[in-house]
């Protein structure tokens, strides 16, 4: 995806707060910033956390509603609201929850895809796919089967993802372009106008890229960095990051050897 067409039209950041009636409401003098998505991965990763917290409920002994509210208000404040394309207005916050369990349904059936799971992994998704069915977060169509038959499941999950993911693609307005640069190069690009949008493209790009995605090792990486990594080996964003990991394991272990 060319970087120059990720470019959208919405706005970032600001002082948000969560109102009475679940709409988002940006506070005085916390005006929002012009923004500008180089890569999605981080946003993408970010609302896909959320979905599995929201998935985990009651059953994760950490979970609480308020912990549920603070992890998007700071999604709001680093990334602004997601739109609905519907309404063509901000989501509410159950509108916003309800789209982070796609993304993290959508995000452990690719995962299950690329590397195959065990039978606890697919009564997960099952699981949470029933759960999403009954709350009208998906279609059931195609409906699934049995969790027991791995070469089943894996077919079901690749038929279902593909076609969950072109309707959001529809649904979010993304468009096939094209790009010329000086040199006489053509590239292929998409055109998004909000951050719902890109978050989608750039999850079907790291579908047909078959990469996943993942957070840097090094832990000072600048950013936290969440990444591509084509080759499941990947740990690391950078070449950077890879030698100064290396660097501080050698350091470590000559001060170990020095104790």
């Amino acid at each position: 995806m060319n970087e120059s067409s990720s470019r959208g039209i919405w706005q970032s950041g600001g002082d948000w707060q969560i109102g009475n009636d679940e709409t988002y409401e940006l506070l005085p003098g916390g005006g929002s910033r012009p923004y500008v998505l180089t890569t999605a991965e981080t946003a993408h990763w970010e609302l896909s956390s959320i979905g599995d917290m929201a998935f985990e409920g009651d059953a994760s002994p950490v979970f609480s509603e308020e912990g549920l509210r603070l992890s998007t208000l700071i999604f709001l404040n680093r990334w602004g609201p997601l739109w609905n394309p519907k309404t063509d207005e901000a989501m509410t916050y159950g509108e916003f929850i309800a789209e982070a369990k796609r993304m993290s349904l959508a995000n452990r059936a690719s995962s299950a895809l690329r590397h195959g799971d065990e039978a606890w992994q697919r009564e997960l998704i099952y699981e949470r796919m029933q759960e999403a069915i009954d709350d009208e977060l998906i279609s059931s169509d195609p409906a699934p089967g049995d969790e027991h038959d791995e070469e089943y499941h894996l077919a079901f999950l690749g038929a279902w993802l593909s076609s969950f993911v072109n309707k959001k693609l529809d649904e979010t307005r993304v468009s096939a372009a094209v790009g010329y640069e000086s040199g006489q190069k053509w590239h292929r690009a998409l055109h998004v106008l909000s951050l719902g949008a890109l978050v989608w493209a750039k999850f079907a790009e790291d579908l047909l890229a078959n990469s996943d995605i993942k957070k840097c090792a090094w832990i000072r990486c600048k950013g936290d960095k969440w990444f591509a990594a084509e080759d499941p080996r990947q740990e690391y964003c950078s070449k950077k990051c890879k030698n100064a990991a290396n660097i501080q394991r050698h350091r470590d272990r000559q001060k170990a050897s020095a104790k």
